[in-house]
């Protein structure tokens, strides 16, 4: 409901009742916590939370939450401009989502180092990324991740000089956006 500043109210308050019953979710609120003060843009706080949100999840042993937390905290640095840092955090998250086997969350990690990519200039390693995740979406089925997958791959394209491939990938973005207003 967008209500972020009620939710981490919320999460602080299970993390109360985390502690006084003892038990092992505390990475999950931290990530949310953090989550909440990343969508006020309140980043130090954000980063604040996700920091002790990844710790924890090491400590617990916990790939799911830590894969999320870094995700976060990649999405911290990205909103902060810091593109190099960005990128070295989602390699991370994508390296323990490899491991937990989850395909919609590789995607989504490829997609946004295929952005960063782009962003620090690097186009082919950017291009690589954006291939890779197209060709697990199209394996797993997931095609609510192609958009994405060609705005990267378009915007390394246009941004390397191959401006055919930009095309074409533009071209292909706006076919798949016309037939999902048309599945609408």
């Amino acid at each position: 409901l967008n209500q972020c500043k009620k939710a981490m109210v919320e999460f602080k308050k299970a993390i109360m009742l985390i502690k006084t019953h003892q038990l092992n979710q505390f990475a999950t609120a931290y990530n949310n916590i953090a989550s909440c003060y990343g969508s006020i843009s309140q980043l130090d706080s954000a980063q604040k939370y996700v920091l002790a949100g990844i710790e924890t999840s090491r400590i617990a042993g916990d790939l799911v939450s830590e894969a999320n937390g870094l995700n976060i905290l990649g999405t911290v640095y990205y909103s902060k401009k810091d593109y190099q840092s960005a990128l070295d955090i989602f390699i991370q998250a994508k390296q323990i989502r490899e491991k937990i086997g989850d395909p919609f969350f590789i995607v989504s990690d490829l997609s946004t180092i295929a952005d960063l990519y782009s962003r620090n200039g690097e186009f082919d390693k950017g291009i690589a990324a954006g291939k890779e995740a197209l060709l697990i979406a199209e394996q797993n089925n997931l095609s609510a991740k192609l958009p994405i997958i060609y705005q990267s791959l378009a915007n390394n394209y246009e941004a390397s000089g191959d401006y055919r491939s930009a095309a074409d990938t533009y071209k292909k973005l706006n076919e798949l956006k016309d037939s999902m207003y048309a599945d609408a």
